[in-house]
């Protein structure tokens, strides 16, 4: 799952006795390898290179401090998670454990498991009992994943996930049944069934962690925020002359002898490696500028994913008025609307914050960004007093979300693979251009794109490919790639 503006830090940044200056402009020098951007693939990639010996990289963050997409937001006395702040299949011990529940235990991180069955429901009318719509959605969505998974096995093309649903018989054709689907597809990947990619989602959600009967999911409950996970990481082996913050890359160019970066201030670093761990949106959007262009293969598979738009809407109330569960789930007449509520004022979470969230996804997304949040407070209190009819329901007196559609440095909140997924388009996704630019993050995971132990994966792995091209480990050999993604069926 995703939820997740932050406070601007000070001009030094400390973490564990780590001082990092903030950026001045001057002239350019070399390094081994560039790794850019300070998320979770940024600082696992800098971690894979120390611990092969190779200290001669620079870590270049467009923010004031690490962390990438987990944000984190103040209400009233309480901290909460506006980015990433889930952790996926979470069963403590197990041999596949999660490694970003492996951070949190570490760096001492608390967090608290979540229970997705406690639910209440609603619709337009206010309470409303349809648990039963929901069970069926959710046999609809197992039964999806079963034919994804035939499908791939009998070598056949992706189709989307609606197109599934249909060939297995479910339409949903009420308020209650769409709200039950949307717990199932959309509240998971950002996106309708329709915009989805039945053999992509597929491939993420059969990769979990733990035996699937005892594992559970768990949120960060730490008021440190959960980017402490990636803050004490770095700290633990990156020097002050290793990171360099508050830099925001303008152009990356790069030939077969070396790459050059240059930042907005006018700095052109050198490198003999650059790792590029940008979000999928901010290629989309040619916020940085590639010199010569990249292949056309490279800019097919890009453009072969969306960025989710998926606003997670925090709000701090002077008392409590909803349920006792953990989530609430609302049918209105127009599906999407406001339909999935979290109480954060919850004994196992922050008892007596006043806070309740509610989320919104694609279309609805998109116009909740685009309102002021006056408007947002209007339109769920609407939704609130319907749902709760008797109670004495009040105006919020915090509302926050962080606008990820509108943020330069990600342009959405996760990515989402459109159906047509291919093998080939994944592959090309990650793959290098001429043994010198490199590319890294959730979404060039093929198991787990769009999730936090994705983007620390393919950190992991791409930085172990370049240790081969700096000869540390092996021999130089690149990953492969498709020059013409050519009509196949290989969707494995």
């Amino acid at each position: 799952m995703i939820s997740k503006l932050f406070h601007l830090l000070p001009i030094f940044l400390v973490a564990r006795n780590v001082v990092v200056a903030q950026d001045s402009s001057g002239s350019g020098d070399h390094y081994s390898v560039l790794v850019l951007g300070g998320g979770i693939a940024g600082v696992i990639a800098a971690r894979t290179l120390h611990e092969a010996g190779v200290d001669d990289y620079l870590l270049v963050e467009a923010n004031t401090e690490l962390g990438g997409r987990i944000r984190n937001w103040q209400l009233g006395d309480t901290v909460v998670e506006v980015g990433g702040g889930w952790i996926q299949g979470s069963q403590p011990g197990d041999e596949a454990q999660n490694p970003i529940l492996t951070l949190a235990e570490m760096w001492n991180v608390s967090t608290a498991p979540i229970d997705y069955s406690d639910f209440s429901y609603y619709d337009f009318t206010g309470p409303a009992n349809y648990s039963d719509q929901e069970a069926v959605a959710g046999g609809s969505f197992d039964s999806a994943m079963t034919l994804a998974g035939e499908r791939r096995s009998q070598g056949l093309v992706d189709i989307s996930a609606r197109t599934a649903l249909s060939l297995l018989g479910s339409v949903p054709s009420s308020p209650q049944a769409w709200a039950s689907e949307y717990a199932f597809w959309d509240w998971e990947f950002g996106v309708p069934p329709e915009e989805t990619s039945l053999i992509a989602s597929a491939l993420r959600n059969n990769y979990t962690f733990g035996d699937s009967t005892t594992s559970t999911d768990r949120i960060s409950t730490d008021q440190r925020g959960f980017k402490t996970i990636v803050q004490s990481e770095a700290a633990s082996f990156m020097t002050e002359q290793q990171l360099l913050l508050n830099s925001t890359v303008k152009s990356i160019s790069y030939s077969s002898d070396n790459t050059s970066v240059t930042l907005s201030n006018g700095r052109v670093i050198t490198a003999d490696h650059v790792l590029c761990t940008f979000s999928a949106g901010v290629l989309q959007h040619n916020d940085v500028t590639f010199e010569p262009a990249l292949p056309d293969w490279k800019r097919e598979a890009i453009s072969s994913l969306t960025m989710s738009s998926y606003s997670e809407i925090f709000m701090r109330f002077p008392n409590k008025f909803w349920f006792d569960s953990t989530f609430g789930l609302y049918a209105d007449r127009a599906r999407g609307t406001y339909p999935i509520f979290h109480s954060y004022d919850h004994p196992d979470l922050f008892p007596d914050s006043g806070i309740l969230s509610t989320t919104v996804t694609g279309d609805y997304s998109r116009w909740v960004t685009a309102i002021s949040n006056e408007e947002i407070k209007d339109e769920v209190v609407a939704v609130l007093k319907t749902i709760f009819p008797e109670a004495n329901v009040t105006e919020p007196e915090e509302l926050f979300f962080h606008r990820w559609d509108s943020d330069p440095w990600f342009r959405g909140a996760s990515s989402v693979w459109f159906p047509a997924y291919t093998k080939v388009r994944q592959q090309n996704l990650r793959a290098d251009i001429g043994g010198r630019l490199w590319f890294a993050g959730e979404a060039t995971s093929r198991d787990f794109n769009g999730l936090m132990q994705g983007a620390y994966f393919e950190g992991q792995d791409i930085a172990q490919e370049i240790l081969k091209c700096l000869n540390v480990t092996g021999n130089c050999a690149g990953l492969s790639f498709t020059d013409k993604a050519l009509a196949t069926n290989a969707t494995a």
